[in-house]
């Protein structure tokens, strides 16, 4: 998996960080990589305002954490890769809709819009 320079300075910061990005974008990757670079003894705090993630997590495992948090999507929160992107970007150009492209890719439709937009798609064709 390559990161992108905003997760890498994300990941090499010190002290508290806020991470605040639309759906799709590679939050919980970040965060997931961030946990991994701390010392086991580290506290971190990981606050998702969204009823998918009301679930306490007790682990002690810091780089597990995010990984078990709950989701109806199989493939949430994993990276896109070009393939993905071109596979995505000729169901839109073939007029599929966001609830079908996000059945197909195992992620939500505010994510399959979120990439479209980041690959700004609308614009492009």
């Amino acid at each position: 998996m390559e990161l992108t320079k905003e997760q890498l300075d994300i990941i090499n910061s010190t002290g508290n960080i806020k991470i605040n990005a639309v759906a799709g974008s590679g939050k919980t990757t970040t965060v997931i990589e961030y946990a991994r670079t701390r010392p086991k003894t580290s506290k971190i705090l990981y606050l998702a305002f969204n009823k998918r993630y009301d679930r306490k997590n007790s682990s002690t495992d810091n780089t597990n954490a995010v990984e078990e948090a709950k989701t109806p999507y199989k493939s949430a929160y994993q990276p896109w890769s070009s393939a993905l992107d071109e596979e995505l970007t000729t169901m839109f150009n073939e007029g599929v809709n966001a609830k079908d492209m996000a059945k197909h890719f195992g992620r939500s439709a505010s994510a399959i819009r979120s990439r479209i937009q980041k690959l700004e798609l609308e614009e492009r064709y």
